[in-house]
């Protein structure tokens, strides 16, 4: 299943490299999301398919400590994706409720150390420890466990987003939650003594292939609002000469406080106060512009900024 871990892998890294920009230069907001999506390739790559696992546990003391920090990884990047989605509008990195990924991150920690005895790094530490040992299927369990959890977050959170989007998110979401499942049920059953093949092969298909609906959905909803934000810049030079024409200006207020649609809606608004202020009917051209206002901007009342 290696080329699966390199597609969730790819798909990642081309996401975070293409939405840098954005997200650093010109939208605040997005910069939860792209964090979000910059640990999760971290996390990507401690699973070894492009560097070894020894030489990356090796640092860190060669006892498979590797993958506490992988389990840490995933379940942060897949909390920032779901607070990209329910955020404030006016939300930063600093001001989020850290509290649900700090409490996961010291339960797995806590969990992890209680294993009295690691052994050197192995691929699958949990999955054959968990065959012999109580406290290794216990972490198995946890790590679980808590990853379960904020991907059901993250189909809660995907109805707010658009159709397509909510479709993506939620069928990457739910085949997150079957992965975790079928992993606690092959542990349990590694430990009873009564390993099931197919139970086994579940996670890696489930899982991965959530990544990938999780990523194209982020793709999706970022390409939507670039557009979105292509189309309020145009709006807003027609709108800018329609009202000018109609010397429109006591109504617009202070314009260098108003940015894309809500500069697009005062527009909207002045323009036609304007135009019953003064009772000089609409143009066909005018009354097109501002249709097409109303058509953008209903529109992005669907749309999630921080993307």
């Amino acid at each position: 299943m290696r080329w699966i871990q390199f597609l969730a892998l790819a798909s990642l890294l081309v996401m975070v490299v293409a939405r840098a920009s954005f997200a650093w230069r010109r939208s605040p907001r997005a910069r939860i999301s792209w964090l979000g999506g910059l640990l999760g390739a971290l996390a990507m790559l401690t699973l070894g398919a492009v560097v070894p696992q020894e030489w990356l546990d090796a640092p860190l003391g060669g006892s498979n400590l590797i993958k506490l920090v992988q389990g840490c990884l995933t379940v942060i990047a897949f909390w920032l994706t779901v607070q990209a989605g329910i955020a404030p509008r006016d939300a930063r990195l600093r001001t989020l409720d850290w509290r649900l990924p700090l409490i996961l991150v010291a339960v797995f920690t806590v969990t992890f150390l209680s294993i009295s005895d690691r052994p050197a790094t192995t691929y699958y530490f949990v999955e054959e420890g968990a065959r012999f040992h109580t406290d290794i299927w216990l972490y198995g369990v946890v790590h679980m466990l808590g990853t379960a959890i904020v991907a059901v977050s993250l189909f809660r959170s995907a109805r707010t987003h658009t159709s397509t989007t909510r479709l993506l998110f939620q069928a990457g979401a739910a085949a997150v939650v079957l992965a975790c499942v079928s992993e606690i049920a092959d542990l349990t059953l590694t430990r009873t003594g009564f390993p099931t093949p197919v139970v086994s092969a579940l996670f890696d298909p489930l899982f991965y292939a959530g990544i990938v609906a999780v990523v194209i959905g982020i793709a999706s909803l970022w390409m939507r609002t670039r557009v979105a934000e292509r189309t309020s810049q145009s709006l807003i030079s027609e709108l800018v000469a329609i009202a000018d024409a109609r010397g429109t200006g006591s109504f617009l207020g202070d314009p260098g406080l108003l940015h894309g649609d809500a500069h697009v809606h005062s527009l909207r608004i002045a323009i036609e106060d304007a135009a019953n202020a003064s009772e000089i009917a609409l143009t066909p051209r005018e009354v097109d512009a501002l249709r097409r206002a109303d058509v953008h901007l209903s529109r992005g009342q669907s749309l999630v900024p921080a993307q």
